[in-house]
């Protein structure tokens, strides 16, 4: 990733929640329209796992994915900088027998992301 691409990642990891939420589901909005690929293949996902949907509705589903999409990609940078008790605070999980499982699954991609140890 080139220097401003990370500076960009500091930078909204840094923004405060309610920001990040706004700009994450403006972000999934242009990558709906952007990623016409992905996007005509997450519509096709759709109609195939909900064939008894009707069209508006899994419009709707499309639409909410690529918004998530878009959030957790403004997230992530925060996610990976924040402090524990910060990042507990902000942080449910669940299904955590299922993380405790896998071990320290979550540490490793923090640091594999971030290229640092935490």
């Amino acid at each position: 990733m080139s220097g401003a691409g990370r500076v960009l990642l500091v930078l909204a990891g840094r923004l405060p929640w309610g920001v990040r939420r706004f700009l994450g589901r403006r972000l999934g909005e242009l990558a709906l329209l952007l990623v016409g690929r992905r996007r005509r293949a997450a519509r096709r996902n759709l109609e195939l796992a909900f064939p008894e949907m009707p069209p508006a509705a899994r419009r709707r589903l499309l639409l909410s994915h690529f918004r998530a999409l878009g959030e957790g990609a403004l997230d992530l940078p925060w996610a990976l900088a924040a402090d524990e008790d910060e990042f507990r605070r902000r942080v449910t999980v669940e299904g955590g027998e299922n993380l405790r499982r896998a071990g320290g699954v979550m540490r490793l991609l923090r640091f594999w992301a971030c290229g640092r140890r935490r």
